[in-house]
């Protein structure tokens, strides 16, 4: 099987979780969508209140994955923003 570890499964275990910890430690663990505090000892298999990353410009509007769009968010409030562009949430 060629592709390295990770190829068929993904990447590894943790690499997402750190992912989001970093963001959400640059944002101060704040949300990007309703400005309320992240609390960091929540995950986000247990509550949806706990940490997210979520893509400002989403990616099926041709936003990319780099770190300037991406906004730490509750995952409750990254769920029902859904596809949503920020502006959308409004009306």
């Amino acid at each position: 099987m060629s592709g390295g570890p990770g190829a068929r499964y993904g990447p590894a275990p943790g690499r997402h979780g750190l992912h989001r910890i970093r963001i959400c430690t640059r944002d101060r663990w704040r949300c990007g969508i309703c400005g309320g505090r992240i609390d960091p000892d929540l995950s986000p298999f247990v509550s949806d209140m706990a940490g997210s990353v979520d893509h400002v410009w989403p990616r099926w509007a041709g936003g990319g994955h780099d770190d300037g769009n991406l906004q730490a968010a509750h995952l409750r409030c990254n769920l029902a923003k859904g596809r949503r562009l920020r502006f959308e949430m409004a009306a």
